[in-house]
């Protein structure tokens, strides 16, 4: 509660198969006080014992489990898959660099041949080392994503 966490990251993915994909995810944090910190701070300069993250690297593979469509008028159709990604890399934090692990729930959709959206729940997993220990962290968060296809977009 006395730490203000956002994430940007750029993501690559190759569609091996209409189920299966892999990918590689770059992410880069912006780490603020919140108004508690920043009052923490004030009456007793006294600082979050806080771990926080910088940037991570992971590399992810997706299955896309459901597959449905969803028709907008007499000519057009959206179509979108539900998925999961599991995911293991590198994430950077102020005392050094940990193992991280994710896991990754949500929807994708396809709109038109080239482009997609998906809206999901990420939970990354890593170790932080604090003034007092280490500590898990659980760092889940929702996010919407969008991109753009090369290949062929085609569903049938």
């Amino acid at each position: 509660s006395h730490m203000d966490t956002k994430q940007f990251f750029a993501t690559a993915r190759y569609h091996i198969d209409s189920k299966w994909g892999i990918g590689l995810r770059h992410s880069q944090y912006s780490n603020q006080l919140t108004s508690a910190g920043n009052q923490l701070f004030k009456d007793s300069q006294l600082l979050p014992d806080s771990d926080y993250a910088i940037k991570s690297t992971e590399i992810f593979g997706t299955y896309h489990g459901l597959y449905g469509k969803l028709r907008v008028n007499t000519e057009q159709v959206v179509y979108f898959d539900q998925y999961m990604t599991l995911g293991a890399g590198d994430v950077e934090l102020a005392s050094g660099t940990a193992k991280t692990m994710s896991v990754d729930l949500g929807v994708a959709f396809w709109i038109g041949k080239h482009m997609s959206s998906r809206f999901g729940i990420k939970n990354e997993f890593y170790i932080q080392k604090k003034i007092s220990g280490t500590a898990d962290a659980y760092n889940a968060m929702g996010y919407i994503e969008f991109g753009y296809l090369f290949g062929e977009g085609n569903r049938g």
